[in-house]
């Protein structure tokens, strides 16, 4: 099976799943997005992507001091 991610506006969802059930019941599967640890997920990377974008990388571990650590 493939997977791809669609975000809509609530109203359209309701209609794309009831499209989708036109299709042979055993050809998709449906996974709701509404979990938690997504929309963690989704917030920790936006916080990354903007800490990169504004030169702050104190969240991350040098290069240089990882590579020194794999030849100890």
């Amino acid at each position: 099976m493939k997977t791809i991610s669609i975000e809509m506006k609530e109203d359209a969802y309701e209609a794309f799943k009831n499209f989708l059930h036109l299709l042979p019941q055993d050809s998709f599967v449906i996974y709701d997005d509404d979990d938690t640890p997504q929309e963690r997920e989704r917030a920790i990377v936006h916080r990354y992507n903007e800490q990169i974008d504004s030169g702050t990388l104190d969240a991350f571990e040098s290069f240089e001091k990882m590579k020194n650590g794999l030849r100890a």
